[in-house]
């Protein structure tokens, strides 16, 4: 056959196309007929030739009704219905969501030519506004190449996308995919204020998922500042959970004497961090140092009592036992950069 002989026959198909004349079927959306014929349907689609000529058939082959069900915008169906006579789409003037659903149908009804020109569209439209969205598609449809593209653009673009109203509608999923990896280039306490917007959006979620979802959370990324004037009074984590992260820091930094405290030109915090320091490089203290808001540090040790805050502190000595060299640099991005103390 002749190109223009198949151009032509295409022609004729493409002219069928909601006529409802030589129609053989009507396909009832959403309480909207639309005219169909069977023959061209079940050639283009294994969903649709399965349906219009399998059992189902045997229940409306007296009406010659057939429901469409599953499908969210009767537009977004007509335009996959229109590649499945004339084999082409017109995707100028198509907004995102209506790209989305027509993804949608075309896997429903397994058109992969149609999917794989959405798919291609889909990649041209990543930016901040709609990043989240092309992001679940990419991943409930695993759609990898384009969830590496939209993963990178995350990353490099974290405090932004966290920071915007989209954020608070990622599914359960689609965030612990997010907090999961350790690449986002952006500051843990930007991630940890936009899980506690999340969750604020969110809170219907049981509490095994909270939980679930906050063990993403790296505390020892986190300033002490934060830990004390933002983490502890979310409520959010345990006291346990700050002390331990204040620990580890204290374990890891170079600078014992918490400049990065002094600097705030906040008095309680100065006195704070001179006695968190001052029990750290006490040998008796063995196990965890517990600090509350109002200004308490009790120390757990299993030679030592729980002290008053009133009396005064355990005074060291110059002879003792200093802690072992720490690292030089600790990690406060996840994307691999240093943390600046100064901030």
């Amino acid at each position: 056959m002749s190109d223009s002989l198949k151009m032509e026959v295409l022609d004729h198909v493409s002219q069928m196309y909601l006529n409802p004349e030589v129609s053989d079927v009507t396909l009832v959306v959403n309480g909207i007929d639309i005219p169909g014929h069977r023959s061209v349907l079940a050639s283009r689609s294994s969903y649709l030739k399965e349906l219009l000529f399998g059992e189902p058939w045997e229940a409306y082959k007296d009406t010659g009704k057939v429901p469409i069900e599953g499908v969210n915008d009767v537009e977004a169906f007509k335009a996959v219905l229109k590649f499945i006579y004339a084999g082409d789409v017109d995707l100028s003037d198509v907004c995102l969501p209506f790209l989305i659903e027509m993804i949608r149908l075309a896997r429903m009804f397994s058109l992969t030519t149609l999917e794989e020109t959405l798919r291609s569209h889909l990649k041209g439209l990543i930016s901040i506004d709609n990043i989240l969205k092309i992001y679940e598609v990419s991943r409930v449809f695993w759609y990898q190449d384009i969830l590496a593209i939209c993963t990178d653009y995350i990353d490099n673009n974290a405090e932004a996308i966290m920071n915007h109203e989209s954020f608070s509608f990622l599914s359960v999923d689609g965030l612990k995919f997010l907090l999961v990896r350790n690449s986002l280039k952006v500051r843990e306490i930007t991630i940890f204020l936009a899980v506690k917007n999340w969750l604020k959006e969110n809170d219907t979620i049981d509490d095994g998922t909270k939980r679930d979802i906050l063990s993403n959370i790296k505390l020892s990324y986190v300033s002490p500042i934060d830990l004390m004037n933002v983490i502890r009074p979310s409520g959010l984590f345990t006291l346990k959970d700050v002390a331990n992260a204040i620990l580890q820091l204290l374990s890891s930094c170079e600078d014992l004497t918490w400049n990065e405290f002094r600097s705030s030109g906040d008095p309680g915090l100065v006195k704070k961090s001179s006695k968190m320091v001052e029990s750290y490089r006490n040998p008796r203290t063995k196990k965890e140092i517990m600090l509350t808001m109002d200004d308490k540090i009790i120390a757990n040790d299993s030679t030592t009592t729980k002290q008053n805050v009133s009396s005064p502190p355990t005074k060291v000595t110059k002879q003792v036992t200093t802690p072992p060299p720490a690292k030089k640099t600790r990690m406060s991005l996840r994307g691999k950069r240093k943390h600046d103390e100064t901030e």
